[in-house]
């Protein structure tokens, strides 16, 4: 694509309300751009650093035997009470019911969701380790969000889960998630 056709449109100035360096630097390159409190849209320009910095994360954990799974953003909250997951993020989930009147939440986190997932396959030690990972948007009613996209309210999360066969097995994986998020 030419240049000149580029959906970007930079600012000389930041908000006025912005505080960190980072924030006003990214709305000035024209890379993001704030919809209300807490929640922005990544510009074209934005979307290609993200999407470089996905693609980089999800080479380093292909190299380490990790595998990408992909998961719904409403997970049901008979999932979540099952961990009391639902108790911990209390107010900041938004809670919602389909037609039919099941309960669904918004994902602000999804370690109840994936370990009935694997659960769900019923592995036996011969099929450990399974290492997964996910990119999924979270959404969290923080209180004060702050800081730009780093501090929002709706934003998109790399989160990795390991089952292992002992402490020892999973420690060695830790080290290799380390590694993969230091290269």
């Amino acid at each position: 694509m030419k240049w000149s056709k580029y959906f970007l449109k930079t600012e000389r100035n930041a908000p006025k309300d912005a505080v960190l360096d980072s924030y006003k630097l990214l709305y000035r390159g024209g890379f993001i751009r704030q919809i209300s409190t807490g929640r922005y849209s990544f510009m074209p320009i934005g979307m290609r650093v993200k999407n470089k910095i996905i693609n980089i994360i999800a080479d380093e954990l292909s190299k380490i035997g990790s595998q990408r799974v992909e998961v719904p953003i409403m997970q049901p909250i008979e999932l979540l009470e099952v961990t009391n997951r639902n108790g911990v993020w209390g107010d900041q989930m938004i809670v919602t019911e389909d037609h039919f009147g099941r309960k669904f939440a918004l994902s602000a986190t999804a370690e109840s969701l994936m370990t009935e997932l694997v659960k769900g396959f019923k592995p036996s030690y011969k099929d450990l380790p399974i290492n997964i990972y996910q990119f999924l948007p979270k959404f969290r009613d923080e209180l004060r969000p702050r800081g730009g996209p780093i501090r929002a309210r709706e934003f998109l999360m790399m989160d990795a889960y390991n089952f292992e066969a002992s402490e020892a097995d999973f420690m060695k994986t830790y080290e290799d998630y380390k590694k993969a998020y230091t290269n």
